[in-house]
């Protein structure tokens, strides 16, 4: 299965109803994120795009950047893994890097993504205890759609000029 990789990620929170878990994430955007969605270059003015794109099936798995010893049975206890139903909402957003004083910006990525696995939220719960804040990786195995890309339609909506003219 073809795989995409977030860097930097934080999980904000997950969310549980009866048929599924949502997980919040924001994460670095990167340009093989870009390229792999085949969103192109982003408008190096607007501050908050909405992406389209969307993958669907296969599994999450979370990794944090330093990770723990080994088990005994083989397993690393921090990092969490699930099945993946669709991991979509894509929105960027422009922001000041630390400590640059305006002189250099960075893009975050913000997205869900959902699991029908049953226990997907107590691991993520375990996750955020033994975790916390720390950043760390996102792979995302995916099912392809019609095309050799994740479900994409290519385009970016600026949402910051959408609310300033509504």
């Amino acid at each position: 299965m073809p795989s995409i990789t977030f860097v930097g990620v934080e999980l904000k929170n997950c969310v549980r109803t009866a048929k599924e878990a949502t997980f919040h994430f924001a994460a670095e955007y990167t340009a093989k994120v870009g390229k792999a969605f085949e969103w192109g270059d982003l408008n190096e003015t607007c501050k908050k795009f909405t992406l389209d794109g969307s993958l669907a099936g296969g599994t999450m798995v979370l990794e944090p950047k330093e990770t723990s010893q080994k088990t005994m049975d083989g397993t690393k206890p921090d990092v969490m893994s699930v099945s993946l139903t669709t991991c979509d909402s894509f929105t960027v957003t422009r922001l000041q890097s630390e400590g640059s004083k305006g002189k250099g910006i960075r893009r975050r990525i913000d997205f869900c993504a959902t699991s029908i696995d049953s226990d997907a939220c107590m691991k993520a719960e375990k996750w955020l205890q033994l975790i916390g804040k720390m950043k760390a990786s996102l792979c995302c195995e995916y099912r392809v759609l019609d095309t050799g890309a994740p479900n994409n339609t290519g385009s970016a909506v600026d949402v910051t000029n959408k609310a300033a003219q509504g």
